[in-house]
């Protein structure tokens, strides 16, 4: 009898239908193991002003505004006014002590109400009620952008969540708060995002990066290190974001010993060897270039601070000079200061160990001089990375003799050029 139902059971069947079925079992056991993919392309959908309160069980808003608040449905459309006003306030308050760690921009508050019909949402600016759709689009593509993906990292589910630009309709303050928000976002569920906006990428954190590149030959290729990538166009969100961290030391200028470089290679050597030489009274100062130095000394000049501008020992040195004398009124010649070396900061090394310990290459393949090595790699990224190799470690042997000699040479020259104590 077996044997008879056997033969009954494949009646019908064939090899190309037993090969599907396992094909369909084999898919959904690995579905069975692979995460969500969700992809925010856009935020076109604007956050809605009203929802009736029969659609609440069913809106994709609501929906999200569960898996991040306390909201409560049956409580909204119940006949408990006692509940649905304990509930309201708490709701509120809950939502916007959330809410606030996100958008720092301006006082303002989501504000959620409800009759028998309609729930309402507002935003509450300085005692004015709006609808959501009279808000400026960054400020209504934000309160999406915040609600969907709080909700998507906080859901009980393997999300990764990848968002195609986010924050191109937020200026650069507002777009560190979407920063916050990806942060806090990936402590829960992996995200990723591209971008082409330096605020969004964080200088310390470029371990994070990836970069993106088109090339006509081989596609989109996609580069676990930045160092892989040379050209300008890829890597000038990094560097805009480099740029921009050791830019905001100008916030934190004491009243003396401050030194504006040229660019932020300089800014960070000289700091790497400020910690080697254990000179910790002295502040250096991004100047956005040779050319814009002197506009950023002024402003320090202004505030009441010592400055001195340290160049390359090249062609911008000597046209310093030359504006001192004709153009520059408050900047006086003993405030200027050159490498001493022929060249730029890179040079400050002896070639062998500017190859071994930074450069990462044959000593042999350097050539002349080490900063015209580097003129078509990542110096700027070398830098940095030098820098936080010395923090990291700072009482190992990180430059020998010779560099120590430079640098002590720089620095004692940058400190005879400061105003006596008690003199500014």
């Amino acid at each position: 009898m077996k044997r008879v139902f056997a033969m009954l059971d494949g009646l019908g069947r064939s090899p190309a239908d037993d090969k599907k079925d396992a094909s369909e079992k084999f898919c959904r056991a690995i579905l069975g193991y692979m995460p969500n993919f969700i992809l925010f392309s856009s935020f076109e959908d604007v956050f809605p002003n009203t929802i009736p309160i029969s659609e609440l069980p069913s809106n994709k808003w609501i929906a999200d505004l569960q898996q991040m608040s306390d909201i409560d449905i049956a409580v909204i459309a119940g006949a408990d006014a006692r509940a649905k006003k304990g509930h309201k306030t708490a709701l509120n308050i809950h939502l916007n002590e959330d809410f606030k760690r996100f958008w720092a921009q301006d006082d303002s508050e989501l504000s959620i109400d409800w009759d028998n019909q309609q729930l309402y949402f507002w935003i509450e600016e300085n005692g004015q009620f709006f609808e959501p759709e009279l808000r400026s689009q960054g400020r209504r593509w934000h309160l999406a952008f915040y609600i969907r993906v709080s909700a998507r990292a906080r859901e009980d589910v393997r999300n990764i969540i990848l968002i195609d630009e986010p924050g191109l309709y937020l200026h650069a303050n507002a777009q560190t708060d979407i920063l916050k928000n990806l942060e806090e976002s990936g402590k829960s569920a992996p995200v990723v995002f591209s971008t082409h906006s330096p605020y969004l990428l964080e200088a310390d954190k470029l371990e994070r990066v990836r970069l993106v590149q088109k090339l006509d030959d081989a596609g989109t290729v996609i580069h676990n290190k930045i160092h892989q990538v040379a050209d300008k166009e890829t890597l000038t969100p990094i560097l805009t974001a480099i740029g921009l961290s050791v830019s905001r030391g100008i916030a934190s200028v004491e009243r003396k010993n401050n030194v504006i470089v040229e660019g932020p290679s300089d800014y960070y050597y000289l700091n790497a060897f400020k910690v080697i030489l254990n000179k910790q009274d002295i502040n250096f100062v991004f100047g956005g270039s040779s050319g814009n130095m002197q506009k950023v000394g002024t402003i320090l000049q202004g505030w009441g601070c010592s400055v001195v501008y340290l160049y390359d020992s090249d062609q911008a040195y000597n046209d310093a000079t030359k504006h001192v004398k004709k153009d520059w009124i408050t900047i006086v010649p003993e405030c200027l200061a050159k490498l001493p070396v022929d060249g730029a900061i890179e040079d400050m090394f002896t070639k062998q160990e500017f190859a071994e310990r930074i450069a990462s290459c044959d000593p042999a393949a350097i050539g002349g001089k080490n900063s015209d090595f580097m003129k078509k790699k990542d110096k700027v990224l070398k830098a940095k990375g030098f820098l936080e190799a010395v923090r990291k470690d700072p009482g190992a042997k990180h430059i020998g003799s010779d560099t120590k000699a430079l640098a002590d040479k720089l620095f004692a020259d940058l400190y005879g050029r400061f105003p006596p104590e008690g003199s500014y």
